[in-house]
């Protein structure tokens, strides 16, 4: 949200100086086009990013169920390798989201995040 302030601030005080500086030619209306392009960008890449995340999430719930299952249940060796395959998957999803949670970029990825633990 931090990006679409800013670009709302530049955008407005673009306008201001136009406005200020009485400039009526096609440039402020180009500025105008591309910083509005830009913020609806901005928020379709926001939107789908914290989709993505969200549907993340629940897979890695998914995931973790079926693991907590299988040691409960007993597994064979090959079952047994393919969850720690999907295990280390997870784990460095969950590493990247929490890394990218505490960047700029923070607010694309959902609060629930930070409640995940590592799967053991």
């Amino acid at each position: 949200m931090l990006i679409v302030t800013i670009v709302l601030v530049v955008l407005i005080i673009g306008g201001i100086l136009l406005d200020r500086f009485n400039v009526t030619c096609g440039g402020g209306v180009a500025l105008a086009a591309t910083f509005g392009l830009v913020l609806v960008l901005w928020l379709l890449i926001w939107v789908m990013n914290y989709s993505d995340n969200a549907a993340g999430i629940q897979e890695y719930k998914a995931v973790q169920q079926t693991v907590e299952n299988s040691r409960q249940n007993g597994t064979s060796e090959l079952e047994r390798a393919t969850l720690i395959e999907k295990i280390v998957e997870e784990n460095e999803w969950l590493a990247g989201c929490n890394y990218w949670n505490g960047t700029f970029v923070g607010d694309m990825i959902p609060d629930d995040i930070a409640t995940l633990e590592p799967i053991q």
